[in-house]
C-alpha cells in the first residue's frame, strides 16, 4: 500500500488513501488471488480501510480532548472498527486492551520512528551517533512490547462476540458508515 501511495505522489497524482489501497489490493490479488481468503490480507486491508475512512472524522468528533489523546484514540478506534467483523468471524472475541495500550504506546512508537529516521540520515556521516540512536530505538520498541504484554494480561478486557456472517458484516459496515 505504501508503494502505491509513493507512486501516486511521484506521479503528481492526488494523494488518495482509498485509491492507493484499492490499487495495492488489486495488484496483490492479480499476483496472488488466494490472498482474498488470507486472514492477514483481510485484517491489514480492513484496518487500513478503517484508518482511511474513519480516522479524520473520529478525530474531529474528539476535538474536546487534547490533540495527542484524540489522535491516539482515533487511530485505535478507526483500525479496530475496520476489522470487527473479521475478529468476530475468526476469533469470536474483541479486546478493549488496544484502546488502553495505544494511548500509552503510540507516543513511544512515534518517537522510535523519528529516531529511526534520524539514524538513517546520520548513518551517512556519523556511524557512532547512528548506533546510539538505534540503541534508543531498540529500547523504545522493547518498552512498547513490554507495555502491550502487560496490558493484554489484564483480566476482563476481552469480550466474546458472536460470529458474524456476511449479512451481519454488511449491516455492521452500513451502520458504521451511516453513523459518520
Amino acid at each position: 500500500m505504501g508503494i502505491t501511495g509513493l507512486w501516486a505522489v511521484l506521479a503528481g497524482r492526488e494523494k488518495s488513501g482509498a485509491g492507493a489501497m484499492a490499487l495495492a489490493a488489486l495488484l496483490m490479488l492479480v499476483w496472488q488471488p488466494a490472498l482474498l481468503y488470507d486472514i492477514s490480507f483481510q485484517l491489514s486491508f480492513g484496518a487500513t480501510a478503517g484508518l482511511v475512512f474513519l480516522y479524520s472524522k473520529t478525530t474531529e468528533k474528539l476535538r474536546f480532548l487534547p490533540k495527542w489523546l484524540a489522535s491516539a484514540f482515533a487511530v485505535t478506534f478507526a483500525a479496530q472498527a475496520g476489522i470487527i467483523p473479521f475478529l468476530a468471524w475468526y476469533f469470536h472475541s474483541f479486546s478493549i486492551s488496544s484502546f488502553i495500550a495505544n494511548i500509552i504506546v503510540i507516543p513511544i512508537i512515534e518517537l522510535v520512528i523519528i529516531l529511526g529516521l534520524l539514524a538513517c540520515i546520520s548513518s551517512l556521516v556519523l556511524p557512532l551517533a547512528t548506533k546510539l540512536l538505534l540503541v534508543f530505538c531498540s529500547m523504545g520498541i522493547g518498552l512498547a512490547v513490554m507495555l502491550n504484554k502487560a496490558i493484554a494480561a489484564i483480566e476482563g478486557l476481552q469480550f466474546y462476540v458472536p460470529p458474524f456472517g456476511m449479512l451481519e458484516s454488511l449491516v455492521f459496515y452500513v451502520l458504521l458508515a451511516w453513523s459518520y
